[in-house]
C-alpha cells in the first residue's frame, strides 16, 4: 500500500509491497520544498514557469530527504505519448537538472541498473510503477488520457517481457495518486474515443448530461493490467485524488494549469 511519511515539514508516500521485496518507490506531495506563490513548496516539475533555481533546490530536497543520490536521477521529457525507454548507465542524470537534457519524447522508462534513480513528475495524470521482483526490473510511466488511450501501461509489460523475460505472474504494479472519477469531466469526444478503444467501458464512464462524463482513468488502468495478466494482489493502489486534496496535493486541472508538479520515483 501507499502510505504517508514525514521528514520535518517534508511529506511523501512509499510503497510498502515494493519496500518488502527490495526496491525503493516514492511518490512526493506538494510539502518541504522552497518554491513560491502558485507553485509553493516542493514544485518538482522543470518545465513549469517556477524559477529553475527553486525547481532544483526542490530536487536536491527530495533527493536527500530520500537518501538518494542526485547525479543518478533520470528523467524523461513526457510528451502524452506511448514510448518506452530502457535506461542504462550512459543515461544517468538525464534531466535532473536541465530540461533540454531529458530522455526525448518519451512516456515510460524502464531499468536494470542499480545506480540509477527514474522521476517522472505529475499533476493530475496517472503515475504508474512497474516491479519484476525476479528479474530486478524497475519502471514507471506518465499515464493521462492520452497514454491511457494509447495503453502505454502495457507497452511498458510488454517491453519487460520481450526484453526482460519477465514473467506477469511476478511483476507487480502501482497506480499512484491522480485525479478520480469524481472530478475528471470530459466531453462527449473524448468519452467515444474510451467508448471506441475499451470493451466494458459502462463501469469506468458515467454520463452527467449536457454532453459531460466523469472518467475513470485509475479504474481503466486497472483493468487493463488485470486483462493482461497480473494478479489482483499484485496491483496496489493509492485510491488518492490530486484534485480533492489540495493540502498534500498540485492539480492543473483544480488550479487551471498555472501549478507545481509531484514525482513518482524508483530505483533498486
Amino acid at each position: 500500500m501507499f502510505k504517508w511519511k514525514k521528514k520535518n515539514n517534508f511529506r511523501y508516500l512509499e510503497i510498502e509491497n515494493f519496500k518488502e521485496r527490495g526496491c525503493k518507490a516514492y511518490f512526493t506531495s506538494r510539502n518541504g520544498g522552497v518554491s513560491k506563490g502558485s507553485y509553493k513548496s516542493l514544485n518538482l516539475g522543470l518545465h513549469t514557469n517556477d524559477r529553475k533555481e527553486a525547481v532544483i533546490k526542490n530536487r536536491k530536497i527530495t533527493a536527500n530527504k530520500l537518501n538518494l543520490n542526485f547525479s543518478s536521477v533520470t528523467s524523461a521529457e513526457q510528451v502524452h505519448g506511448d514510448r518506452v525507454y530502457i535506461v542504462e548507465k550512459k543515461d544517468k542524470g538525464k534531466g535532473s537538472s536541465n530540461y533540454s537534457s531529458s530522455i526525448k519524447k518519451t512516456d515510460a522508462l524502464i531499468t536494470t541498473a542499480n545506480n540509477i534513480t527514474l522521476f517522472s513528475y505529475y499533476a493530475d495524470c496517472v503515475p504508474l510503477y512497474f516491479y519484476d521482483k525476479e528479474n530486478r526490473i524497475i519502471g514507471l510511466a506518465h499515464s493521462g488520457w492520452k497514454g491511457t488511450l494509447k495503453k502505454i501501461g502495457l507497452k511498458v509489460l510488454e517491453k519487460m517481457k520481450v526484453e526482460f523475460n519477465s514473467k506477469m505472474s511476478d511483476c507487480m504494479v502501482a497506480i499512484g495518486p491522480a485525479i478520480s472519477k469524481d472530478f475528471y469531466e470530459v466531453d462527449n469526444k473524448l468519452a467515444t474515443k474510451f467508448k471506441n478503444n475499451f470493451s466494458n467501458i459502462n463501469n469506468y464512464l458515467v454520463y452527467k448530461g449536457k454532453n459531460s462524463y466523469l472518467l475513470d482513468l485509475p479504474g481503466i488502468i486497472k483493468m487493463m493490467f488485470l486483462k493482461k495478466g497480473i494478479k489482483k494482489e499484485n496491483i496496489i493502489e493509492s485510491k488518492m485524488c490530486t484534485y480533492s486534496n489540495e493540502e498534500n496535493f498540485y492539480s492543473y486541472r483544480r488550479d487551471k494549469g498555472i501549478t507545481g508538479r509531484m514525482a513518482s520515483i524508483i530505483t533498486l
